[in-house]
């Protein structure tokens, strides 16, 4: 996997792409998305194991019926995120942490660091779930059993989550790049201000998370809401885990990773799992106590399930049937991302173009070959319009990171201005979005 210089994160923490890629060889690039479901069904099913074990079968439906009945849930699923392979692996070293530690089993104990090792190897955050598991893992034994079973969980996590943070720091110095560059050092990279709201501003935000995410969306990245069970049953996970101690271990895990995570309604999945398991079997220990309080679970877990569903029936009422053709997928891009025609108009050029485009670096999926410029990296925005002041030419500036073409989204842009005049910049393409240009050859000396 080499470092890839052109995208925003060159070099990052890629299991989940690593899984995709092995699905991709065999199927086409849809195919990959099942990557995501079937960590997703895996989820809720260890999620209705955990919340009945913890509680009775009503409190594991109500668990599983939570994160199933959640839009978000389905729509990462389905769109390439690795979230629910993080929250797979995430959730289940948590529950082999703590079978390993009611059961003093040394499998469970090696299971745990290994998958609290590959949560890591999934994306930043799963570093969480290495010292969360740990501190279940913490039994009331003996010091040198103790240190044992830490050390057996050291190294399995220590082994899985190698091959990942072993990359990131050949090929850069810093396990956690491109953040934190105060700490490992500089680089063109540096996208500490991606990490968003910090210090008492992100405290507060996390305050307030679990109702954003769910009734106010635009706070919280604007994605499908999640079930309103989470922000409801947050009393009845408070309550629960204030009358059951095993309850009472989970809770301040989940709490911690709401407080520590970006305030972006997607990263939220990573913890779901286990809100899930705590609402579920608190709900459970409150109010199945008898046969009628099992059955008022039960319908609420059937109602809980079905707003995954309901939700994707609201949305294609509003927007109609997903495109079933490559002509309707482009017609509805072109729709969605007004500079998707442009890009497409590249794509025939070639495949190994290079292409320098000033505000459209989320068109670089859309690409077949090359698409510099962003908001970080050597190719910045702020770089490149230091090189044209310098140079006095697009063109030249251009030439430096082997640029052949430029694409500008239409406005009164500096770049338009600049782009109008260099005599070596001839327009190619144009509509109403966008206007591409091809860098003419420099005339020889």
């Amino acid at each position: 996997m080499p470092f890839l210089p052109a995208l925003r994160y060159p070099v990052f923490p890629q299991l989940a792409e690593v899984l995709d890629a092995a699905v991709l060889l065999f199927a086409g690039d849809v195919a990959t998305q099942l990557v995501g479901w079937l960590a997703l069904v895996a989820c809720i099913g260890l999620v209705f194991v955990w919340a009945r074990e913890l509680s009775s079968p009503a409190g594991g439906w109500i668990a599983a019926a939570m994160l199933a009945g959640s839009p978000i849930a389905f729509y990462l699923a389905s769109t390439g995120y690795v979230e629910p392979l993080l929250a797979l692996f995430g959730l289940a070293a948590l529950y082999a942490a703590v079978r390993g530690r009611q059961e003093s089993s040394l499998p469970w104990i090696v299971a745990s660091g290994a998958l609290a090792g590959t949560a890591a190897g999934v994306k930043y955050l799963g570093l969480f779930f290495v010292p969360a598991s740990a501190v279940l893992l913490l039994p009331r034994r003996p010091w040198p059993v103790m240190m044992r079973h830490l050390g057996l969980y050291g190294l399995a996590a220590t082994v899985a989550l190698a091959p990942t943070y072993g990359r990131l720091v050949a090929h850069t110095g810093n396990p956690l790049f491109p953040f934190y560059p105060q700490l490992f050092g500089t680089s063109p990279w540096a996208a500490q201000e991606f990490l968003g709201k910090q210090g008492a501003e992100h405290l507060l935000a996390a305050s307030t998370f679990l109702w954003d995410m769910t009734f106010r969306r635009h706070d919280a990245g604007g994605l499908p809401p999640f079930s309103p069970a989470f922000v409801v049953g947050l009393p009845v996970a408070l309550v629960g885990a204030w009358h059951r101690p095993t309850l009472r271990r989970l809770l301040p895990l989940a709490v911690g990773y709401v407080l520590l995570a970006p305030v972006q309604a997607h990263y939220f999945l990573g913890i779901a799992p286990l809100w899930s398991v705590l609402t579920g079997a608190a709900a459970a220990a409150l109010v199945d106590r008898g046969r009628e309080g099992g059955r008022v679970l039960m319908v609420v877990a059937l109602i809980l399930a079905f707003g995954g569903e309901a939700y994707a029936v609201y949305r294609v009422h509003r927007l109609g049937l997903p495109p079933a053709t490559d002509a309707d997928r482009a017609r509805l891009l072109a729709e969605e991302q007004p500079l998707y025609p442009a890009a497409a108009f590249l794509n025939g050029v070639g495949r190994s173009v290079v292409v320098y485009g000033v505000g459209a670096e989320n068109m670089v999926d859309y690409f077949m070959g090359t698409l510099l410029g962003d908001f970080n990296g050597p190719a910045s925005y702020a770089r490149i319009e230091a090189r044209v002041r310098a140079r006095g030419s697009v063109a030249a500036a251009l030439d430096e990171i082997g640029a052949s073409y430029l694409l500008l989204p239409n406005g009164a842009s500096v770049w338009t201005s600049w782009a109008v005049t260099d005599r070596r910049l001839q327009r190619i393409y144009g509509d109403s979005h966008a206007t591409v240009y091809r860098v003419l050859p420099a005339a020889a000396p």
